[in-house]
């Protein structure tokens, strides 16, 4: 008859611990980067829509070229935000040490910053039409709104 032992919690031969490794339970997100890549696929193609409408409606490329520059401003906004929190979650090891949180602390406000001198000078210059950015700033947050709540809508059916 066997006897089945267990191993040794220590190794005979050698003194080092077990490594345990403990795994967090993955929370699936529904706002993760595949999400991310829908809207930003929407919107181009919902921005390339409405800004084909413009520019044969109104025919001039002032308001076109404005609208056109306020989805890029709101998309690129979306973006920078997207790797500043990406950064934040990311742990210091793989950072280098960097702090990031400094980083935000010193890019959030100079961004905007920037993006005032930028929308002053085009103004001044007469090349902004500020109904038309306006108009194409709030076209992107309403994509944004209408993926978010795509998904969230999806979601509550799912669990029925």
């Amino acid at each position: 008859m066997k006897t089945l032992v267990p191993p040794p919690l220590f190794g005979e031969r050698s003194e080092e611990k077990p490594k345990i490794q403990i795994l967090a339970p993955k929370v699936r997100s529904p706002f993760d980067a595949a999400f991310l890549r829908r809207v930003y696929r929407a919107m181009l193609v919902f921005g390339a829509l409405l800004t084909l409408l413009i520019a044969f409606g109104l025919k001039s490329w002032a308001a076109t070229g404005s609208f056109v520059g306020g989805m890029i401003l709101a998309a690129l906004l979306l973006r920078t935000q997207e790797v500043a929190v990406r950064s934040m979650l990311r742990p210091t090891t793989e950072t280098g040490g960097f702090d990031t949180k400094l980083l935000m602390v010193l890019a959030l406000p100079l961004k905007f910053f920037a993006i005032g001198a930028v929308l002053w000078l085009a103004n001044a210059q007469g090349w902004l039409q500020l109904v038309p950015f306006a108009a194409g700033f709030f076209a992107a947050q309403l994509v944004l709104l209408c993926q978010v709540a795509g998904c969230l809508l999806k979601r509550s059916l799912a669990r029925k």
